[in-house]
């Protein structure tokens, strides 16, 4: 892409790498930077503590039992209880939900349902790809829609 500033983040742990593509410079400066700390707001943790607070988020009658649930698949974000009984395993995404978090949550389903629980599957991301849309409705699972909460009240700009 000519013409065109690129910048790139890197954190290494957890691995993500962020890139800012500028089409228009205005102006430009490099001065040395100290030592920072990198804040992360919107993450997965904030969106389950939001759905504990306001359990209706997900549905009617939805009863948080666990968060970070251990299973030998990896942990699952939060489970509960719907008004029925059921058990209900949720995969919580901060960005667009795709493939592999549809399998995650496959998996995690499975775990319960091997154990003879009556378990429904429930992603929630502020969006989804339409494959990972068509994946989740092939194995019965569901999405919910959830934005992260944009701004951190201990985020300071200058």
């Amino acid at each position: 892409m000519d013409d065109v500033l690129v910048i790139k983040g890197i954190r290494n742990n957890p691995r993500e790498n962020v890139w800012i593509y500028s089409p228009c410079v205005y102006s430009a400066m490099v001065c040395k930077c100290s030592e920072g700390e990198f804040v992360l707001w919107g993450s997965e943790g904030e969106m389950v503590d939001e759905v504990v607070r306001n359990p209706g988020i997900i549905e009617d009658g939805f009863k948080p039992i666990g968060k970070e649930v251990e299973t030998p698949y990896g942990k699952v974000d939060l489970i509960g209880e719907d008004s029925e009984g059921n058990m209900v395993i949720i995969e919580f995404k901060r960005s667009t939900a795709q493939l592999q978090a549809v399998s995650q949550l496959k998996r995690y389903v499975d775990y319960y349902r091997s154990m003879g629980k009556s378990v429904r599957g429930v992603l929630v991301a502020p969006s989804i790809t339409s494959s990972a849309r068509k994946l989740l409705k092939e194995y019965g699972l569901e999405y919910r829609k959830l934005t992260p909460k944009s701004s951190s009240p201990n985020l300071q700009l200058f």
